[in-house]
This record gives C-alpha cells, structure tokens and sequence, in this order.
C-alpha cells in the first residue's frame, strides 16, 4: 500500500480544504498521513481514520534558528516514515518539504500552490526571505522526481516566468472542488426582509475587508436595504492581521459574526456574496457560493475570475476600487430577477466545472503519474 504525506502548516487546512482528498487517496487504496502543527482537529482526522504526526512550525516566524529546526524535524519525520510521496501545501512547508526530502533521501513531492502573489509581492518578505524563496523554489520545483501543481493559470505563468517551473513539471488545478450536494440553493429570500450580503475570509487585510467596509457604508448612506456580514476568525499568523482598532472601525458597516463551521447554513440566509481580495488562488468560499446559488461581486484577480464570469454569474472588478464594487453590489440589491438568474448561472458553473468528485479526480492522476 503506497504511503501519501500531506503536509500543511496547520490542522486547519487538513480539516477544511484537504479532507475530501485525503478520503479520496484512502478510498483509492493509499495509506494517508496527516503532517503539521495540530491545535484544533486532531480528533476529528483520526476519527476519520488518519493517522495525524504533529509538526512543530511557526507560520510567523522568520527566525533562521527556529526554521533549521523546522527543516530537520520535517526530515526526522520522512526519514522515519518513510512515505511513497509527499504533498506540500503552503509556502513554508514547500519550500521546507524539498529540503527535507533531499536530507532524508526521500525524492518524490508534490507541490501545491493555493496562491503565490503575496510572497512574490509583499516587501516585508521580499526583503527577509524572498532571496532565499527564490533560491530553493528554482532548484527544486523541476525536480524530475517532482510534480508542481497551481489553482489556476496565472500563477502557473507567474512562476514559468519566473524561470522557477515549467510546463512539462507542472499542472493547473481549479482548487479543491466542491461538494454540489452538500451546498445546495437555500429556499427564495422574503420580500420582507432586508437582504444579506456575505464575505468570508480570514480577518487580513489583503482579502479587501476595508474595501468591503467602505463599499457598505456608501450603500448604507443610500439607504438600501440590506445587511453586510463577514464570516471568519482572526489569523494570528499572517505577518498582515487586522488589528482590534481597525476592525472597530469597520464596525459601523459590517456585522463581523466571527468563525462558523456551518457554511451551508449561513449560505442558505444569503442573497449575494463578495470577496474584494487583492490576490488569490481559487477561493473556497467562492466555489461552495456558487455551489449554493448565489450571485457573487470579486475582484479580477487569479482564481476569483475563474469562478466568476463577469456578467453571467456575477461581477469582476478592479482591486480596491470601492466604486465600482458598491455599485456592482447595488446592482444585485437593486434587482430580484438579475439576483435569480446570476444564481443559477453560479450552480451550473459549480456542477459543471468544480464538482468536487471530479477536481479529487485530478489530483489522484498526478500521484498516479508520479508513483509509475
């Protein structure tokens, strides 16, 4: 029984985004162990039937003593496991992974970028670890023995340009699917009723909460009616968290409910969705969005516009343009019949291209691919 590794720098990302296919590469026949630092679902994955190794690495940490550390237990955990083929997922364990594969003569990795603009372009990093990112990714990411995969083709051309990949080492993925059956359209709004307008992300100020904040107020001050929520906690390892005093201050326009598990019932209580982010690979929230039906204002950024066609299942606008984004917002406030339409165009998309059974399907050839 070949052994598969995913590795990951929290549960969280095992538990929310990973577990259809840590299941599917179970239910093909693979031994699937579970690597990172385990703080919160560490039961929930056994239960589940994996077996979880805890892997003791800061996500915020740019001290050179406390990564060492992190790179050589990573190869203390290869070299005593000794797996088929490891996964990578997040910028610190692929960068990492490599290194610890070759200490551990293990050859075989996949990596997997959800998103690569922030590391290339944020200037805190270009200045402390950029260098070395841009070192380790050339020399690892054409590995023969090695597979790159991307949520969508901009960023597999950023890197390609980049010289860190290439075409023949690697592969465009459109996320990690969705579960059509699970998220499902929610019964038709009461006229009665204010509609609710939902953004879900980690509380950092990339994903554009303050453009979302302004973008509220605008309408507000119009006196739509309607409700701006934001689901999602705080992330207290991103090197760029919202602080206390600036979500305060989006407060007079955002009903911040902080994180929920229960997405498809959430979904199910709103009648448009909007995610302003600066970067991204290919948002979940947006895939179970229009999974649900829903009509969906973002940015025309990486996977956000692969998700979303502009004009059919919803808006693509420019970043931080405020504008524009209150405007395309007040379009769907504004009209039933576009909101009904732009929401079925949003479920065909979802069962037609991100049916999670089928994106899984994907992934397993790449192993497939790898372990002949």
């Amino acid at each position: 029984m070949p052994k598969i590794m995913l590795v990951t720098n929290e549960d969280t990302g095992h538990y929310l985004h990973r577990l259809p296919l840590a299941r599917a590469l179970q239910k093909d026949g693979h031994e699937v162990v579970l690597v990172s630092p385990f703080t919160k679902y560490a039961d929930q994955l056994i239960n589940e039937g994996f077996r979880c190794i805890n892997w003791n690495l800061s996500r915020r940490s740019l001290n050179p003593f406390s990564e060492l550390k992190a790179i050589l237990s990573l190869a203390g955990i290869y070299r005593r496991e000794k797996p088929d083929i490891v996964q990578h997922f997040t910028i610190k364990p692929i960068l990492y992974g490599p290194i610890a594969a070759r200490l551990s003569n293990h050859p075989k990795y996949i990596s997997t970028f959800t998103g690569v603009s922030f590391p290339f372009t944020d200037t805190r990093l270009s200045k402390q670890f950029r260098p070395f990112l841009s070192l380790v990714l050339g020399r690892f990411l054409k590995n023969k023995n090695s597979h790159t995969i991307f949520h969508n083709p901009d960023d597999q051309e950023h890197l390609i340009k980049l010289n860190l990949t290439d075409q023949k080492s690697s592969s465009v993925i459109l996320g990690g699917g969705v579960n059509t059956e699970k998220f499902q359209p929610g019964p038709p709004a009461k006229e009665s009723k204010n509609l609710v307008v939902l953004m879900a992300s980690r509380l950092i100020q990339e994903k554009g909460i303050y453009e979302y904040a302004e973008a509220g107020k605008i309408l507000q001050a119009k006196g739509k009616k309607a409700e701006f929520w934001h689901i999602g906690g705080e992330d207290e390892g991103s090197l760029v968290p919202i602080s206390q005093q600036e979500k305060s201050t989006y407060e007079h326009s955002i009903n911040f409910k902080g994180h929920i598990d229960d997405m498809p019932s959430i979904l199910s209580q709103v009648d448009i969705v909007v995610l302003p982010s600066y970067h991204e690979g290919l948002p979940r929230f947006l895939l179970e969005s229009a999974s649900a039906g829903l009509p969906i204002v973002t940015t025309n950024v990486g996977g956000c516009k692969y998700v979303t066609k502009d004009g059919i299942n919803g808006f693509l606008v420019p970043v931080k343009d405020i504008n524009l984004l209150a405007s395309s917002i007040e379009t769907l406030i504004d009209d039933a019949a576009l909101r009904k339409k732009m929401g079925q165009e949003s479920r065909r998309i979802a069962i037609e291209e991100f049916e999670e059974t089928f994106i899984t399907g994907q992934y397993l050839k790449v192993f497939e691919n790898l372990l002949a």
